[in-house]
C-alpha cells in the first residue's frame, strides 16, 4: 500500500517551475487536488478490497475444514449405519429362529401328548 500512498502524496506535493507564459497556477493546483482526491479514494478502495480478499480466503479455509470434518462424520455415520443394519439382520434372523424353535417345541409337545394317550 505504501507505493499507492507515496504516489498520491507525490501528486499532491508536486511543484512545477513557473514560466511567464503558461497555465494558471490556481487551475493546475485545483486540477491536481481533484486528481489527488480520486487517487486517495482508489487507494482506500484497494485497501478495502485487499481486506475483503483476506477475509474471504480465511472463510474459504474454514469452510474447507468444515467440509472435511463433515465428510469424516458422514463416513463414520455410514459405517455405523452399516453395522446397525448388519446387526438388525442378525436380530431378525434370531427372532425368526426363536419363533421356529417355539413352533417346533409346540409340535413336539403335541406329539408327546399324543404318545401318552
Amino acid at each position: 500500500m505504501s507505493k499507492e500512498i507515496a504516489f498520491s502524496k507525490r501528486v499532491y506535493e508536486k511543484e512545477f517551475t513557473i514560466e511567464p507564459v503558461g497555465y494558471k497556477c490556481i487551475e493546475v493546483d485545483s486540477f491536481f487536488d481533484d486528481i489527488n482526491a480520486e487517487i486517495e479514494k482508489l487507494e482506500r478502495k484497494i485497501t478495502e478490497l485487499k481486506e475483503d480478499i483476506d477475509r474471504l480466503e480465511s472463510d474459504k479455509k474454514n469452510l474447507k475444514n468444515t467440509i472435511s470434518k463433515l465428510n469424516e462424520e458422514n463416513a463414520s455415520l455410514k459405517a455405523t449405519k452399516g453395522s446397525i443394519v448388519n446387526s438388525n439382520t442378525g436380530y431378525n434372523t434370531n427372532i425368526e429362529m426363536i419363533e421356529r424353535m417355539s413352533a417346533l417345541e409346540t409340535k413336539v409337545e403335541s406329539i408327546l401328548e399324543m404318545l401318552k394317550k
